[in-house]
C-alpha cells in the first residue's frame, strides 16, 4: 500500500478528510496523528 493509500484509509477510519496538500507536509506518523488530533 502507498502512502496515498495509506492516509486515504486512515482518513475514512476516522472520518476526517486529509487533504493532498497537508498529505505532502506529513514526515512521521507523528506528524499524520498530530493532524488527526487537532481535526478532533
Amino acid at each position: 500500500m502507498d502512502a496515498v493509500d495509506f492516509v486515504k484509509k486512515v482518513g475514512e477510519a476516522f472520518n476526517v478528510e486529509i487533504p493532498p496538500a497537508a498529505v505532502a507536509e506529513f514526515q512521521t506518523l507523528g506528524d499524520l496523528v498530530s493532524y488527526l488530533d487537532s481535526q478532533g
